[in-house]
């Protein structure tokens, strides 16, 4: 998918069967234990968006992942946060540091990510 702007971007994402890549540059990192939470939304929801958290398993999942993002067909967002400090909570603020560290690295912002065409391969 590509990043703030487009296919060519230098900030995007590779989606797998079982990972989210994120990429910026030469710079990488790979997440898998996605869930798919059918109530993210609440109970009631019937709109077209879906979330994935990688990491799941771990509680301190680094970012989510809006597909359909806003109820618009095709366009994801990936979402870093939490990002802002609560004073006197130390686990809190871990999380909200390696938050931090990541969306430096991978700087999507509110960006739409869009589904980038596949690389053609060499015909023989």
């Amino acid at each position: 998918m590509g990043g703030p702007g487009r296919c060519g971007s230098g900030v995007r994402m590779r989606v797998t069967d079982i990972q989210f890549i994120l990429i910026n540059g030469t710079d990488s990192a790979a997440y898998g234990d996605i869930a798919w939470p059918t109530t993210f939304f609440g109970p009631d929801y019937d709109g077209i968006s879906r979330v994935a958290i990688p990491e799941f398993g771990s509680m301190e999942s680094p970012f989510t992942v809006f597909f359909n993002a806003d109820e618009k067909r095709g366009d994801a967002k990936v979402y870093i946060g939490p990002l802002n400090v609560l004073p006197g909570n130390a686990p809190y603020n871990r999380l909200t540091a390696a938050n931090r560290a990541l969306a430096a690295r991978f700087p999507f912002g509110m960006a739409i990510l869009r589904k980038c065409p596949a690389p053609r391969r060499n015909a023989r």
